[in-house]
């Protein structure tokens, strides 16, 4: 007798456990169009099913699946309880994506980046804010790929000079158009502060320069400085300082008679020793009114 209620037990919970029903549907869009290839899974686990070019779909779940999940490229995932009902359509609303932070500057305005072919390369004001520079053309150095980055002389606070894929000219300057705000810029680099800058775009292709002509031959540089924005006003400080220093002692200089003095005696030598033959006073006199002459 204990057997037999074994086994018929065992039968209910394996029919319970395997029970499997069918349960059919059809996805459409917003519009009522219907969507092929979506998919349709039991949440939690990996028994799914893909639409038809009608939209419908046949998939056989267990008995205690409770929820199916609707998934297609392009529209918000959708979950519906499954409930008792065999018979369960969708319908799918389209993502509305914000992509303001994938917008490339270009001579022309912005355009997002999904849509943008050119050849581009934007640093932040996140970038900017942990380089120990003091200039923007110094910043751009190991940061943007496709530049050369020359040192500008040395001196605290003059800038890098820039080359975007190399030279590009023998005669002519090879350095890119300064763009600020949308208007070229001829004016120093080092005069806009990096706390100012918002973010740097870098154009390294013709396509993207055209609008600027051969000014842009040699790329262009587009830099967007920061705007007013609302909220609590805030102080800020930050103070950099450069030093510059001789790499080798400077060497012993003479004082100005001392120097009066060599130079009279090396004008007396050249008319002794030189063509003119002329005799020590006579080289003398010579000199002292070559000195002394203002005329």
């Amino acid at each position: 007798m204990k057997k037999t209620v074994l086994l018929t037990t065992f039968s209910l919970l394996v029919t319970v456990l395997f029970a499997q029903r069918t349960i059919t549907g059809r996805v459409t869009d917003e519009k009522g169009e219907p969507l092929q290839a979506v998919s349709v899974q039991v949440k939690g686990s990996s028994t799914g099913a893909s639409t038809k070019a009608d939209g419908t779909y046949l998939l056989s779940v267990p008995a205690d699946a409770k929820t199916l999940v609707f998934s297609f490229i392009g529209m918000e995932v959708l979950q519906i309880n499954i409930g008792s009902s065999n018979t369960i359509d969708a319908q799918m609303v389209q993502v509305v994506q914000e992509l303001a932070a994938a917008v490339v500057q270009v001579p022309y305005g912005t355009v997002k980046k999904t849509a943008f072919t050119g050849s581009e390369t934007t640093i932040t004001a996140r970038s900017l804010e942990k380089q120990q520079v003091t200039s923007v053309t110094r910043a751009l150095e190991g940061l943007v790929p496709g530049i050369i980055a020359t040192n500008g002389g040395g001196q605290p606070g003059t800038g890098a000079d820039i080359r975007v894929r190399g030279v590009g000219s023998i005669n002519a300057s090879s350095s890119p158009l300064y763009v600020l705000n949308g208007v070229p810029y001829d004016g120093s680099i080092a005069a806009i502060p990096i706390e100012d800058i918002e973010a740097v775009t870098v154009l390294k292709d013709a396509a993207a320069a055209a609008l600027y002509g051969s000014r842009a031959a040699n790329g262009v540089i587009m830099i967007t400085t920061k705007r007013g924005k609302k909220g609590k006003p805030s102080v800020g400080l930050t103070v950099r300082r450069g030093y510059q220093s001789r790499g080798i002692p400077e060497y012993d200089m003479v004082k100005s008679q001392d120097y009066y003095e060599l130079m009279w005696e090396g004008i007396r030598n050249s008319l002794v020793y030189g063509p003119s033959n002329l005799s020590f006073a006579a080289a003398g006199q010579q000199a002292s009114q070559q000195l002394t002459d203002v005329n």
